[in-house]
């Protein structure tokens, strides 16, 4: 009864963090808009990106500092210096980030946002497929018709009602975009594989995350945009300002979701701060509804609602086998010792029934955001 009440809060909690996650991610998108001036950012994309990643690090240090014992921060410290591997391991998501924002940039020059924010949603058919080969997360075909009605939605709240924004360069821009797809999915694959794979703190694997964004950034800035280093800040507004703020609260959520769910799961939450932009719009900037997009939106939920249902699983047959042939094996010794191997052939079948389950509780106990 406590694992299931514990269970339940586990969940409970990471449904919280998943709703921030996606009213956030609505903020970023509606005060960006706010914070053009005639349609067009008049700061530096990359000074921005840089002080995000900045923000974010100082943001993760803090709380790791403040809700970590010293004597298990100093451990925790020792251990990660003394690992070169793991240290160098984070700089592959960060870098794999920066390539996925300047691909994006490329494919704004051969399209229009609308068409771009279509074709990018590709990302989400590539994370399920690169899930697949790398943690071998087979997805059930509710869960894969689940992706499909979430990107047909997806497609759909993008495409341009009068269909004119396509043009020659349509297979420039598809492939591009599917470049962007599988830089996306590779970096959140990789992000999701590191912080699983370790046990230090969240808020120590966000920060060492960070410090390696903050760092490619600002080299991005540099060669990108190198006099624009003379007066960084130039253009900034309020807007701008906010947009880096709620930017890096989002990007500690994300985090969150990667280390206590899946890329899958971030993706569809992504998909969920569509939906709420597309009615924040209408009542901030009285941006028209069409029919398009309500019937995007259902197709969205509905592809939430599916991928979230439970999975009816038949019993494995191994673990039974297995608890068959031991039984067999041991019965030329005594009674207590065929009790203790059967005690122990079942926990090892429930413990392989039971293993994602246990994970996620063991990440969300050790520490929560």
């Amino acid at each position: 009864m406590a694992m299931g009440g514990s269970l339940g809060t586990a969940f409970v909690r990471l449904a919280g963090i998943i709703v921030i996650a996606t009213v956030v991610q609505s903020g970023c998108s509606i005060l960006s808009k706010m914070s053009q001036v005639d349609d067009t950012y008049e700061f530096s994309i990359a000074i921005s990106n840089t002080v995000t990643e900045l923000l974010k690090f100082c943001i993760a240090s803090t709380l790791f500092f403040a809700r970590t014992p010293k004597a298990e921060r100093n451990e925790y410290l020792v251990s990660f210096v003394h690992k070169p591997k793991e240290v160098a391991l984070f700089g592959i998501p960060s870098l794999l980030y920066v390539c996925v924002n300047l691909t994006y940039f490329v494919l704004l020059s051969f399209s229009d946002p609308g068409s771009a924010q279509m074709l990018i949603n590709l990302k989400v058919i590539t994370t399920a497929i690169v899930s697949e080969f790398v943690f071998a997360r087979l997805l059930s075909r509710p869960q894969w018709l689940a992706l499909v009605l979430t990107f047909s939605g997806l497609a759909l709240s993008s495409w341009p009602l009068t269909g004119a924004s396509f043009d020659g360069s349509i297979a420039i821009s598809f492939g591009i975009a599917l470049v962007f797809a599988s830089f996306s999915a590779a970096a959140g694959i990789s992000c999701e594989w590191i912080f699983k794979r370790t046990d230090y703190p969240i808020h120590m694997q966000n920060a060492v995350l960070y410090i390696y964004g903050f760092g490619i950034s600002l080299l991005t800035a540099v060669v990108t945009e190198p006099a624009v280093l003379l007066n960084p800040f130039a253009g900034f507004n309020m807007y701008a300002w906010a947009v880096v703020v709620v930017n890096a609260c989002s990007g500690l959520l994300i985090s969150a979701i990667m280390k206590y769910a899946d890329t899958i799961v971030k993706n569809f939450c992504s998909a969920a701060s569509m939906c709420v932009t597309i009615f924040l719009s209408y009542a901030i900037f009285g941006t028209p509804i069409a029919g398009q997009k309500m019937f995007a939106v259902m197709n969205i939920f509905l592809g939430l609602l599916l991928y979230g249902l439970p999975e009816s699983k038949s019993p494995d047959p191994t673990p039974k086998t297995h608890a068959k042939e031991t039984r067999r094996a041991s019965d030329d010794r005594t009674g207590a010792d065929r009790v203790d191997m059967l005690v122990e052939s079942q926990l090892q079948a429930r413990l392989a029934d039971d293993d994602d389950i246990n994970d996620l509780l063991e990440s969300l106990t050790d520490d929560a955001v």
